[in-house]
Parts: C-alpha cells; structure tokens; sequence
C-alpha cells in the first residue's frame, strides 16, 4: 500500500482540505466533517475522507535531459469538471 498523505497535505504554504464521513459499522447516524490537515485514522469513527485536490511533484522528461519537465508539479484537482456539471 502507498502511503498517500503527502500527496494530500504536502509541506507546502496552501492548504488543502478533505471531506471526512463516518464508515460502515459506526457507532453513530451518518455525518460529515471537513479538515484542513492529517487526521487520525479513527478521526470520525471509522471514516473515510477524500480530499478536495492532491499534488503532484513534477515528473522528470528523459535521463539525459535532467532540468526539463515533461509535466508541471503543482495541485490537481480530484473534482473533475465532468462531476460539477
């Protein structure tokens, strides 16, 4: 499993934030919670959150061609534009 939480909260100076809602199984009737940084696993009684965006650290073109980028890093959105239509 790839540990993806620098990709959703980097050390970056923007902030991000995700939406957490409660799981299967919980103890309590359904409810959402939204947060600006790393949360607990247990955060929201077995939740689950997805993030508004993630960043993406650039990827590099070709070996021999070390100062070029073939894509620029920076946030990506996780709601497309096809979702908010």
């Amino acid at each position: 499993m790839v540990y993806r939480m620098p990709a959703v909260f980097p050390s970056k100076p923007e902030g991000n934030l995700a939406i957490c809602v409660t799981g299967v199984g919980a103890s309590k009737g359904f409810s959402v919670l939204i947060t600006d940084a790393v949360v607990n696993r247990h955060f929201h009684d077995t939740g689950q959150c997805f993030p508004l965006r993630y960043w993406q650290e650039p990827e590099k073109a070709d070996e021999k061609q070390k100062d070029f980028y073939s894509t620029q890093g920076g946030w990506r959105e996780n709601v497309s534009d096809f979702a908010l239509k």
